[in-house]
C-alpha cells in the first residue's frame, strides 16, 4: 500500500509517463516500477537512479522501464528520456498538460 501513489493508481489514464526516482535501495525502485507496470501495463516508466550498473537488462524489461537516467536528474536526461520514449511508444494525443508526468 505505501507505493501504490492515488495519483497513478487511482486515475491511471491521467498519466502517460512516470518517472520512479531513488527510493533508497534499487530494488525498492524497481519493485515500484514492477507494481505499476503490473496495474497499468500502458504507461512509460523511466527510472531515475545512482547507478544503474547493478540491475541486469532482464529486470529493467521486466519492470516496464524504458530508459534509466542518473539520479539527482539532470534536466537534459530526463527531456531525452522522455522524448525518445514518447516517440518509441508512438505517443499520437498531444500532452495533457503538467500533470502528465508524475515522479514517484
Amino acid at each position: 500500500a505505501g507505493n501504490r501513489d492515488p495519483r497513478v493508481f487511482d486515475h491511471p489514464d491521467r498519466f502517460d509517463i512516470v518517472v520512479v526516482g531513488d527510493c533508497g535501495l534499487a530494488e525498492r525502485s524497481l519493485d515500484l516500477a514492477t507494481t505499476i507496470h503490473a496495474a497499468i501495463p500502458r504507461l512509460l516508466i523511466v527510472l531515475a537512479a545512482r547507478a544503474a550498473t547493478e540491475i541486469g537488462v532482464e529486470r529493467l524489461v521486466g519492470a516496464g522501464i524504458s530508459d534509466v537516467v542518473r539520479w539527482p536528474m539532470m534536466a537534459d536526461e530526463i527531456a531525452t528520456a522522455l522524448v525518445y520514449g514518447a516517440a518509441a511508444r508512438k505517443l499520437e494525443t498531444p500532452p495533457r498538460g503538467a500533470g502528465d508526468i508524475v515522479v514517484i
